[in-house]
């Protein structure tokens, strides 16, 4: 669930609503907060896409800098973060990964497709991850720097839900669930 999913989940069903209610720690991955200035190339690339197979304009234009869309959630993400944070029981921790490597097409170097300005949510942990855009969650092997950082990150938050006192199920199965995935990368 993204942060969009998150401030959509309030006018969701039940089991939405509870399933984001759970949510207690958020990795993003080069997300574009603020948007792109690259998405002319994302939109450059869905029209040949087009050519062949059904795609979804909007998604293209909701990457844009200037998206009214990412301006709103820009604006209901931090408040649903200020909320939840008002209890240590509800409160997100995030942490923000940003691209350090520029994205190349071909022979065309493009620049880096989400600066760190708009991968980074103001006053929440940033970590630089030495990979492009593309390739920021592909690790070579188990000793692939980016993998133990992404990894030491999920391990730290496995042992913090694990040393819980008192846990509820509810933070047990977060706790499982977490562990899952620190065990799928």
């Amino acid at each position: 669930m993204s942060g969009s999913g998150l401030v959509d989940a309030g006018s969701g069903s039940e089991s939405i609503r509870h399933l984001a209610s759970c949510i207690r720690r958020i990795a993003f991955l080069g997300t574009p907060h603020q948007g792109s200035d690259k998405a002319q190339w994302a939109e450059t690339g869905r029209r040949f896409i087009k050519l062949f197979k059904t795609t979804n304009a909007e998604l293209s234009k909701d990457l844009d800098e200037k998206s009214e869309k990412l301006a709103k959630l820009g604006k209901q993400f931090p408040a649903l973060l200020n909320s939840r944070a008002q209890t240590p029981e509800t409160r997100i921790d995030i942490v923000c990964f940003y691209e350090g490597l520029t994205t190349r097409l071909g022979i065309i170097d493009i620049g880096m497709i989400v600066k760190e300005s708009s991968a980074c949510l103001p006053g929440y942990p940033r970590t630089l991850l030495d990979a492009n855009h593309e390739n920021m969650c592909k690790f070579k092997d188990n000793d692939d720097d980016n993998y133990l950082r992404l990894s030491g990150l999920l391990a730290r938050w496995v042992t913090e839900l694990k040393s819980t006192q008192g846990a509820s199920d509810e933070q047990i199965v977060n706790y499982w669930c977490l562990e899952s995935l620190y065990y799928l990368i």
